[in-house]
């Protein structure tokens, strides 16, 4: 990739595995990349900011306070197989996946 910093990623427990993180361009740097390339980048991202931000604020998984690596990996898996049902009924229900505000209704 050319036109934005790029970074690759080795690692995982000693399995190799390739990750190219890629970042915007700036407003001063010619972006080589093409266009639908960019859409389809930026798609992505804003779907992956948006699961960030409900896991932290329907399911509050920024204040763990746990001892050991168990809990922690036990309360993480709880709280996404909780997204995860929540995705599912809403697919059932006929709405967005990732849309939990119309999921109850009171």
């Amino acid at each position: 990739m050319l036109g934005a910093d790029t970074a690759e990623i080795h690692l995982v427990d000693g399995f190799p595995m390739d990750v190219c993180v890629t970042t915007r361009a700036r407003k001063n740097m010619i972006d080589s990349r093409p266009k639908w390339f960019v859409r389809q980048l930026m798609k992505i991202r804003r779907r992956i900011e948006t699961v960030i931000g409900q896991l932290v604020d329907y399911f509050e998984i920024e204040p763990i306070r746990t001892r050991d690596t168990w809990h922690l990996t036990s309360h993480i898996i709880r709280k996404l197989l909780g997204f995860t049902v929540g995705i599912y009924l809403n697919i059932q229900a006929g709405n967005e996946p990732v849309q939990f505000e119309g999921l109850i209704t009171t």
